[in-house]
């Protein structure tokens, strides 16, 4: 997709199943190489996980007894889907196969979710109950969005600045322009499941409505994204199938 006037939308990154594991696991400062392998033919390397990522992992088996046991006495259901994607996550089972034509299976994978290159909540209102809501009420992020704008624009006249647009957007890390494209940029309200106060108090009626819907947030969170003219977004994946990208059109190019 090429734009050719720059586009501005709404990101909000929604879990896609709700008993899978959700996970980000930060990189430490030092790091080693866990010389485990598994045991399957298929699957013989050596997994790379930093010590941070170890430490968690073995907090994580410890923990998922307990929630095995609460599933079978409450609900009568195993989770050997969980520890599954633990397994496919720590590298111990080999990489998964796609279901499909075109079809890139993620690296934090959990067996058995729908693949689908485009979700319409218009033909699946009942997975989606907030998005229409959301569309529906849309007018008052665009009204802060708009505000916020010009508030960055007057504070950049009288301090005399010369900038392109306005102070609200940032360029994304150097992995993310590779991975989505250059001309990537965002204001973000929420990452990895933290709110940032300071930018949601300038956004207070969006931040309530986001709260009020009940939106089930992954930990991936939520941003203003936008793309710069003569662009264009490339093919990518998130790196897990579990969570999807709800895009909420606030001006878009003809």
């Amino acid at each position: 997709m090429k734009l050719f006037c720059g586009a501005v939308v709404m990101v909000a990154v929604v879990n896609h199943v709700s008993a899978a594991f959700v996970t980000t696991t930060p990189l430490s400062a030092q790091s080693r190489l866990s010389t485990r392998t598994s045991s399957s033919p298929s699957c013989m390397k050596l997994c790379a996980l930093t010590e941070r990522q170890m430490q968690f992992w073995e907090d994580v088996e410890e923990g998922l007894d307990d929630v095995a046991q609460f599933y079978v006495e409450s609900k009568g259901e195993d989770i050997d889907r969980i520890r599954a994607f633990g397994k496919s996550a720590r590298g111990e089972t080999p990489a998964p196969t796609g279901y499909g034509p075109g079809h890139q299976p993620s690296e934090e994978h959990v067996e058995g979710l729908t693949a689908k290159p485009f979700w319409d909540i218009s033909e699946d209102l009942d997975s989606f109950p907030w998005a229409a809501k959301l569309e529906a009420q849309s007018a008052i992020i665009a009204e802060e969005f708009e505000a916020k704008l010009s508030r960055d624009a007057a504070a950049a006249a009288a301090a005399e600045q010369q900038q392109q647009s306005s102070g609200m957007f940032s360029g994304d890390s150097a992995w993310q322009n590779k991975v989505m494209g250059q001309g990537w940029s965002a204001f973000r309200l929420q990452r990895l499941g933290i709110w940032n106060t300071k930018n949601c108090e300038e956004f207070p009626k969006t931040f309530k409505l986001l709260r009020d819907l009940e939106i089930p947030l992954a930990v991936r969170g939520v941003c203003f994204a936008r793309q710069a003219p003569q662009s264009g977004v490339q093919a990518h994946t998130d790196g897990r199938n579990f969570i999807l990208t709800s895009h909420l059109g606030l001006k878009i190019p003809q």
